[in-house]
């Protein structure tokens, strides 16, 4: 009515604008008053034409234009609309502006607009209006005396500013600045100006107070101090105490005071400050009008405190009101809004904890979701972006154990790891987060079996132990963590200190944990396997009682319906069936099946602990099949290992396991007519594809060769299985994939793509380039490494040294992205066998230069058999071996090894300090060379000879044993105290040997195959070592004399010799890049490695070449590879299937033959064998490398007839490998 009145005065009345400006003022007052938002309404439109018509220069244009600034801003503050604060800032700007220097209003106005900009860069987050309002606000604080009674609410104001950009760009030292500038106004003992400016009573001491606390506690955020915190509570405590219900401040004091409360009972777990802070916080949000812009904040807040109810006292009501909390939240909240990112990821914390008490995949999809969002609109360098990371990290995680996909688990290795790389080292939830990322590398060990991932998960979390104190509440999750990774490392290594420390771990854990807290069942379930373990270990029943106590409270502190129920039953029925095998009482064995039984029933069918709660059930049946001979119970066992076998998820170890178990049963069942025949190889079928993914190319070599070595007799129970149903062909095929697998890998990733790359060449592109990449990453010599923590960032943890292993997830992400590729090339017309495992119509091809013999014999089945495998007529003819057991093997092998232990064979050494066959050892060679030919040989060469029709005096033959009987000399076979000279092998057939029949089927051209060997184009590199000073090495004068032999086969410009010095590493591998060779000789010492087979190597002068170096250049038009060292073609007896020697390690490198030793040779042999194979190879105009074997076996006659032909242990060694 008054607004009406004035307008009725004309635009010209001098008097109009004063008018206009004062209803402004008088209207703002009633809104001020009475809150009606029509009296905020007509002050702006007055104070807008008031401003309109004051003419210009007016020295009353300052003051209205102020005025009109605090109308504006009064109604953002009521409505939100970001317009209103645009023209608050605008105003207030242009009144600043006019103002002059020294004006008395100038500071009050400088704070007004500081005021305005700090609103808008908490609304849009922009960073230069946090700079223009600290600024602005500094200098009106430099323009206010210091007894000016605004002084305080400007400093505060200020602080508020610094607080802010601390939050921003966390720099400590705005923090600093904030509590500096709170101290100036209160007499604090800390103050840097202790200067009372605030009396008491004033109106604005809460406000103060309420600042100061906040800047406190936000230091103790930073750094730790519960110092901080215990001021901030009191400041803000007092403030409390100071302000009225009504007060406008009243419900954020109260939201910040209920935040430190709840940030101490984090830290300390004492419950009455989470109910204090709940009483507070809910008492904000009933203070505070609806639709008022704090009011998202005090609710976030609030969500926040029943989530943490939730996790202390686990009532999901707690935690349901928290998720619909934070959905209104988060509805509130504008999308451009700075602290949407924090809420949203509040918001997926709430649906991670649901998840967990529930189990509903939903929950964790919106998790992650949720959580994914946060990080998308947290700007880089924003100071909580490290804490998002973490969260989205742990959010992986718990994705990963729930389905098992191993692209979860690396996504949240980079996640945690990225977040730990933005957290400051003295930072206080670095413990914590350095944790989750132990608790990361511990799952990627579980499934990929690498022990630096658990070495390091160890290191990182007793480090974390140690500089964090009792007294924090994260301290018991540390020492949870640390006890689950040294039982994980215990499990692998065996340690009996592991355990024990575990345990003791585990007990200070219980200590710290409150009755009734929700982390005691998981702390209790950990600490009962540890028992069980050490019953395991040590026998002692106390442990496994203690054990099914532990696990028995465990389970009843665990609510119904709770996703933990499952994994507690499993933990309760494993010491029950522990007890049972112990004690022989039947109710401990019922008792574990029904409880693995209801695991397995609360278990969702996706879950990839499934798999490992059907093995134990499986396990538990067959020991109550063994007790009672029920058939029932065998027909339950073989159901339930057939439903381990198909499930897609869980870790393929434990299918396999399984898979064992299962194909074992299968026999059982044709025995007691469970099962028919024609059921028999299905199983397998399932089973044997699982080997390479248990020996995946994601694993390191070493890893691979761990699980290739419990796993490998299964190859030879399908082969056998496969014999028995009378299927030769799939026998030959199962027996080609199952031998020689990282062999085979190898040879897969260098397989020729050439159809491939004409008809698609960015797929051929991409899928070398992994290949080569896969490669490279096995060769490396060790882990690369990215410090995540800065070191010198605080003192406390200067002294630790973590890393991020980047060769495992390099080589997971590699090994990932070749069977996409894989799979993509095989859905193209024409490409659908794309490198999978050859059928026999193909292998048969690898029977150019003779019949294969595969001799198959199998650990649990007797006897062995022989599978005579002949190219002209594609027939695979059975041989059984009725004088062959695995038994029989192992000892001709035993029998062997201890005459070659005893003989001192270790290096290749001159006569005089070698061996000496004596009586007691030519006898024991006599034994296993006429046990192999009785056994193994006779009933062979009788079938072929039956068969081969050719003139040829000596077939060729090549050998492929399985088990014991791969490191027996087959090739020299006989009975020796017989005068029948056909009673010797080598005066029936020339033997070759190879690892696999893939092996020697080589992608080369018919010009590559047929090519003369004395072709001027081809050269020899001979490299010889005499090594007379090499410490812990024999001298080798002879390789002199090998070297001239082999050189005076050739012309000069087709060898390349080598000799001591100038036989280095570098120089080697020089000349195999530059040249291309037919052939390759190496006289000098070789050692193998046979956990990693690419590291064997052979003694150069300054140093070890590697098989790896090797195989890094290519190997094109390479023949021959004549290995004149010591062990080049033993192997390991603990991988009886995987050639693991420097022989097959050639061969896979890309020659087509080599030639290499069994044990240490003599010095002086080498030589004479060296010298009648290129005697004879140059002289064979055909020059194919299939006369290599034939070359071979002429050399060794002439050294058998120089040594003697029961001087077994000289000319016995010498072998051929290859084509």
């Amino acid at each position: 009515m008054l607004l009406t009145a004035v307008d009725r005065f004309p635009d010209g009345h001098p008097a109009k604008h004063a008018c206009l400006n004062l209803v402004g003022t008088v209207s703002e007052s009633c809104f001020e008053s009475f809150g009606s938002l029509e009296d905020l309404e007509t002050a702006i439109k007055a104070a807008t034409r008031a401003v309109e018509l004051t003419p210009n220069g007016s020295p009353d244009m300052p003051e209205r234009l102020s005025s009109l600034g605090i109308f504006f801003h009064r109604r953002f503050q009521r409505l939100g609309d970001l317009a209103d604060l645009e023209h608050a800032i605008d105003t207030t700007s242009h009144a600043v502006s006019l103002t002059p220097d020294g004006h008395p209003n100038m500071p009050w106005r400088l704070c007004n607009l500081g005021g305005f900009l700090g609103l808008c860069f908490q609304r849009l987050g922009k960073l230069e209006d946090l700079e223009y309002a600290i600024n602005t606000t500094s200098h009106a604080v430099s323009l206010t005396p210091d007894d000016h009674p605004d002084l305080p609410m400007r400093l505060s104001n200020l602080g508020n500013f610094f607080r802010s950009r601390f939050r921003r760009l966390g720099k400590l030292e705005d923090l600093e600045h904030a509590i500096d500038a709170a101290s100036r106004a209160i007499k604090l003992p800390n103050a840097s100006r202790a200067i009372k400016l605030t009396p008491d009573g004033h109106p604005d001491m809460p406000k103060v107070l309420g600042n100061l606390g906040f800047f406190l506690g936000s230091r103790f955020q930073r750094l730790g101090k519960l110092e901080d915190l215990e001021h901030a509570i009191d400041s803000i405590g007092r403030a409390a105490s100071l302000t009225p219900d009504g007060h406008p401040v009243m419900p954020m004091i109260l939201s910040d005071l209920g935040s430190f409360l709840s940030f101490r009972f984090e830290r300390l777990g004492k419950l009455e400050d989470l109910e204090h802070a709940i009483d507070n916080i809910g008492r904000a949000a009933s203070l505070t009008p609806d639709g008022h812009p704090v009011m998202p904040r005090i609710l976030n807040n609030l969500g926040s405190l029943f989530s943490f109810r939730f996790e202390r006292l686990g009532r999901l009501e707690d935690l349901e009101y928290a998720i619909n909390i934070m959905s209104h939240v988060v509805s509130l909240t504008p999308d451009d809004h700075p602290d949407l990112p924090m809420r949203l990821n509040n918001f997926g914390n709430f649906f991670r904890l649901r998840f967990e008490r529930l189990g509903k995949l939903e929950d964790l999809e919106h998790a992650i979701d949720t959580t994914n969002r946060a990080v998308f609109l947290t700007p880089n360098g924003h100071p909580v972006l490290h804490m998002t990371l973490s969260n989205l990290g742990d959010r992986y995680m718990s994705r990963f154990e729930r389905l098992g996909k191993l692209a979860d688990l690396e996504h949240a290795i980079d996640t945690t790891s990225r977040a730990i790389s933005l957290t400051p080292g003295d930072h206080p939830h670095i413990p914590t987060t350095l944790s989750n990322l132990a608790g990361l590398f511990t799952r990627r060990f579980k499934l990929l079996g690498e022990l630096d991932d658990i070495n390091q998960a160890i290191d990182i979390t007793s480090h974390a132990v140690d500089v964090v104190p009792d007294s924090h509440c994260h301290m018991r999750m540390l020492l949870n963590n640390l006890g689950i990774f040294l039982h994980l490392r215990f499990e692998h290594l065996g340690k009996l200190e592991d355990l024990e420390h575990a345990i003791d771990t585990m007990n200070r854990a219980v200590d710290l944990t409150p009755d009734g807290h929700p982390d005691m069942r998981g702390i209790l379930g950990v600490l009962g396997n540890l028992f069980e373990s050490r019953f395991e270990c040590l026998g002692k029943l106390e442990d496994l009682e203690h054990a099914i106590d532990i696990t028995s409270c465990t389970l009843s502190l665990t609510p119904n319906g709770h996703p933990y129920a499952p994994k507690a039953l499993s933990n309760l029925a494993l010491p029950f069936s522990q007890r049972f095998k112990r004690l022989g009482k039947l109710k401990d064995l019922e008792h574990a099946i029904d409880i693995t039984s209801r695991a397995i029933s609360l278990t969702p069918n996706d879950h990839p602990h499934l798999s490992e709660r059907l093995s134990s059930l499986g396990n538990c049946l067959m020991l109550r099949f063994n007790r009672l001979h029920e058939l029932d119970d065998l027909q339950h066992c073989v159901n339930v290992y057939s439903l381990v076998v198909d499930q897609p998820f869980g870790p393929p170890s434990t299918r396999l396991r399984a898979a064992r178990a299962y194909a074992r049963l299968t026999w059982m069942g044709l025995r007691y007519s469970l099962i028919t025949l024609d059921q028999l190889l299905p199983v397998y079928e399932k089973v044997l594809p699982l080997i390479p993914q248990v020996a995946w190319l994601g694993n390191s070599v070493t890893r691979r060769y761990e699980q290739l070595a419990e796993f490998g007799e299964i190859t030879n129970s399908a082969v056998f299985a496969a014999v028995f149903a009378g299927d030769l062909s799939r026998a030959v095929e199962w027996l080609d994939q199952g031998r020689g697998v990282v062999w085979g890998q190898l040879l897969q990733l260098r397989s020729p793509i050439g159809e491939l790359h004409r008809h698609h060449p960015n797929l051929a592109k991409e899928l070398r380039s992994v290949s080569n990449a896969l490669e490279s990453s096995g060769n490396s010599a060790g882990y690369a490494s990215t410090n995540l923590v800065d070191s010198t960032a605080h003192s406390s943890y200067s002294p630790i040294d973590t890393h991020v292993r980047n060769e495992p997830s390099a080589r997971i992400t590699l090994a990932r992205r070749y069977e996409e590729l894989l799979t993509q090339i095989r859905t193209l017309n024409g490409f659908e066998s794309f490198l999978k495992p050859k059928t026999f119509s193909e292998l048969r091809s690898a029977c150019v230069d003779g019949p294969i013999i595969l001799i198959n014999v199998c650990d649990r089945i007797s006897p062995a058999v022989a599978l005579v495998v002949l190219h002209s007529s594609d027939r695979i003819v059975p041989v059984p071996l009725p004088g062959l057991s695995y038994k029989r093997a192992e000892q001709m092998r035993s029998l062997l090894l201890e005459s070659l232990q005893q003989i001192n064979v270790r290096q290749r050494k001159p006569a005089e300090r070698g061996v000496s066959m004596e009586s007691t050892h030519r006898s024991r060679f006599i034994d296993v060379l006429g046990s192999l030919w009785s056994t193994v040989v006779s009933p062979i060469l009788q079938v072929i000879e039956h068969l081969n029709s050719s003139s040829e005096a000596l077939p060729h033959v090549t050998w492929c044993a399985t088990g014991p009987l791969s490191f027996l000399p087959i090739h020299a076979a006989g009975l020796y105290e017989s005068p029948d000279p056909r009673d010797r092998i080598f005066n029936r057939v020339v033997s070759s040997y190879t690892p696999t029949m893939s092996s020697l089927i080589r992608p080369y051209t018919e010009k590559q195959l047929t090519s003369s060997v004395s072709s001027p184009s081809k050269r020899i590199l001979v490299v010889t070592v005499s090594q007379p000073n090499t410490p812990g090495y024999c001298p080798l004068p002879s390789t002199f004399q090998e070297a001239s032999n082999v050189k005076k086969q050739f012309s000069s410009d087709e060898t390349i010799h080598l000799d001591h010095e100038g036989a280095t590493v570098d120089e080697v591998l020089r000349e195999m890049r530059t040249h291309r060779f037919s052939f390759i000789h190496l006289a000098c010492h070789g050692v193998q490695d046979p956990e990693d087979p690419r590291k064997s190597a052979f003694i150069l002068y300054d140093g070890k070449l590697h098989l790896s170096d090797i195989m890094s250049h290519s190997a094109e038009g390479a023949e021959l590879a004549f290995l004149s060292a010591c062990h080049t073609a033993k192997g390991d007896a603990k991988l009886p299937e995987e050639s693991v020697h420097l022989a097959a390690g050639m061969l896979t490198a890309g020659y087509k033959a080599v030639i290499g030793t069994m044990w240490s040779i003599i010095d002086e042999d080498a030589p004479v064998v060296a010298d009648g194979v290129y005697r004879r190879l140059v002289g064979d105009q055909g020059g194919s490398t299939g006369r290599v074997a034939y070359a071979l076996h002429e050399a060794v006659k002439e050294l058998r007839e120089k040594v003697g032909e029961e001087n077994f242990v000289r000319w016995v060694p010498f072998v051929h490998f290859g084509s």
